[in-house]
């Protein structure tokens, strides 16, 4: 799980929550990778003038 913080102009815009699922498989000498992997993602739609100023950050 990752959470992010979206701003537009120092204020805050969303809280974005991205989650990744992954399912670990095999045993007994055979493979051990990641076989399953599952994302969550969503579109956000903003406007945003010239001189404005975006940023996502990790929290």
């Amino acid at each position: 799980m990752a959470n992010f913080t979206l701003l537009l102009n120092g204020r805050v815009m969303e809280h974005i929550m991205h989650g990744l699922n992954l399912t670990k498989t095999g045993g007994g000498g055979h493979y051990w990778g990641y076989e399953t992997m599952g994302v969550v993602q969503k579109q956000y739609r903003f406007k945003i003038a010239q001189g404005d100023y975006l940023r996502v950050a990790l929290s």
